[in-house]
């Protein structure tokens, strides 16, 4: 799916896919707290995932990554900018930073498994 606009989605809502698709983003990605979305995302602008939120698939933006409190990513984080992870977040694979790595308080990132 590619589209050069942003895409936003709002609370606990369900994006279908499969963990193969690749969801090209040419603006900024928001997802609503709670929101579940199968696949990988590409983003052109900054990523920010709301608490609780699922990413089934990683990420790979060329600004900055923000995840929510209890947010999980099940592949790669991918940085140009800052990561920025809530409490209790997860990002189940390799980590890439262009710029600050910031963990809240029982955060797990690579290598540590969630």
């Amino acid at each position: 799916f590619v589209t050069p606009a942003a895409l936003t989605t709002a609370a606990d809502s369900v994006v279908d896919g499969a963990k193969s698709v690749k969801w090209c983003i040419g603006a900024a990605v928001v997802l609503g707290a709670g929101s579940i979305i199968q696949g990988s995302i590409e983003s052109g602008a900054a990523v920010n995932t709301g608490a609780s939120s699922q990413v089934l698939g990683s990420i790979y933006a060329t600004a900055a990554i923000n995840t929510g409190a209890t947010s999980t990513v099940h592949g790669d984080i991918s940085a140009g900018a800052a990561i920025n992870t809530g409490a209790g977040a997860c990002a189940e694979s390799n980590n890439h930073v262009g710029g600050a790595l910031t963990r809240g308080a029982g955060s797990v990132l690579f290598p540590e498994g969630c």
